[in-house]
């Protein structure tokens, strides 16, 4: 704030934060700086006092669901180039990558949004959007929005977590080297993330509505994939903090069960300050409150959700015999696209079938890959479950596509297996 003053900025615009800095926005308004919220996140019941509020939540009648802030920041920008959006091929892929990214759900608006960006890349020839693209590309078959939310977005989001957020602007605008320099923070952002999500699992106990783990250790970047990851794990709500001094600052991530953002606004009379979303958000508050947190956030969820409810599941869309797989069906589900939240990606019971030429594959093994079928199969994050597998199977996996050599066929990803018992 010292430095907009220092050299007389009139206006700050806002992208995808300010709905809860009430006190800094007053304080710019009073030096004579107007700002313009541009937001999406959780609307809390005072109003920061800024020259204008774009939130979907404040317009009457606006279509759920709701934009995300990269989603909100197109259209303001759409409105003032007077709904040229058909001639803005980078900025509509850039709106559907930050849209796909935050995790908001795929219909209506957003998968407008979306389907178009997806092309919108798709059609650029050179830039260093099309850099970025080339680098996770599949062998000719285009990106789809689950190539954006594993491959894209992740490589993004590592600058901030490992090192400084403007390395991410820097691939966007300028490519080259920059894009390399992404992939080397991702690669360290996974290895460290995952030693982290063992710790911190073994923290809570088995049957604790709340998955809670607190260090001086934990980089504050990758705590919220820290948290995620507990929550993907055991179906429960987590919170992750990372202490610094007096203060912590905290992700907390939630099944849809339960609001995790009205959660802390239950006890935000022990935050300096929170804000988010239903199933994400983030908190900052004195290190010393950290056990009272974790107790009332604990008792919060038990009176809002049955403990039996707070268990991992998968939901299956259909039971599929192995003769009905190909490249055909794999098309078909494709043209369902784009997947993401609100509109998952279908996923199959597969009966009685073997893992043929089962192995680890990736860093340390991670993860399984297998014939199953006849078809290309990946497991990814179950290379633990190496010595385990044995068969006859039950599956549950995706149908997808696979590319080599300009050679197309199937592939399926396996989430879970289950040995059939005789």
């Amino acid at each position: 704030m010292e430095e907009w003053i220092e050299h007389d900025i009139k206006l700050l615009i806002t992208v995808d934060t300010g709905m809860s800095a009430v006190a800094p926005i007053a304080a710019l308004q009073k030096k004579g700086i107007d700002v313009i919220v541009v937001d999406h996140h959780h609307v809390q019941a005072e109003l920061p006092p800024a020259f204008a509020l774009l939130h979907p939540a404040l317009t009457p009648g606006f279509p759920l669901p709701h934009p995300s802030g990269a989603g909100m920041a197109f259209l303001l920008l759409n409105a003032l180039e007077n709904g040229a959006w058909e001639d803005m091929p980078s900025d509509r892929a850039l709106a559907m990558i930050g849209t796909v990214a935050d995790l908001v759900e795929l219909r209506g608006l957003n998968r407008a949004i979306v389907q178009r960006g997806l092309l919108s890349l798709e059609s650029l020839r050179s830039g260093p959007l099309a850099t970025l693209r080339d680098s996770v590309s599949k062998g000719g078959i285009a990106l789809t929005s689950t190539d954006i939310a594993f491959r894209i977005a992740p490589r993004l989001n590592a600058a901030g977590r490992m090192d400084d957020p403007m390395l991410a602007l820097d691939a966007i605008l300028r490519g080259g080297a920059h894009v390399e320099r992404l992939h080397q923070l991702n690669r360290a952002r996974q290895d460290i993330t995952g030693s982290l999500v063992l710790r911190a699992a073994t923290e809570t106990g088995q049957n604790a509505p709340l998955m809670a783990s607190a260090s001086e250790e934990y980089p504050h970047g990758i705590i919220g994939l820290i948290a995620g990851s507990l929550t993907e794990n055991t179906g429960r709500p987590s919170i992750v903090a990372a202490i610094h001094g007096e203060y912590a600052t905290a992700s907390l991530r939630s099944p849809a069960c339960y609001h995790v953002t009205e959660g802390l606004l239950r006890a935000s009379d022990l935050l300096e300050s929170f804000g988010g979303h239903a199933q994400a958000a983030g908190c900052r508050f004195r290190a010393d409150r950290w056990k009272e947190l974790t107790l009332r956030l604990s008792a919060d969820i038990l009176a809002h959700v049955p403990l039996d409810a707070l268990t991992p599941c998968i939901d299956i869309d259909a039971r599929i015999d192995a003769s009905e797989i190909s490249i055909a069906l794999a098309d078909s589900l494709g043209s369902l696209e784009p997947f993401g939240q609100g509109n998952p990606e279908p996923r199959f019971v597969l009966c009685n079938v073997h893992a043929e030429q089962l192995r680890r594959v990736g860093t340390d093994g991670v993860h399984l890959q297998a014939k199953i079928a006849g078809h290309k199969a990946v497991g990814f994050r179950m290379g633990s479950l190496f010595g385990q597998i044995e068969d006859p199977l039950d599956i549950v996996c995706r149908i997808g596509m696979d590319s080599w050599n300009g050679r197309r066929g199937v592939q399926l990803f396996v989430e879970d297996a289950k040995r059939i018992e005789n």
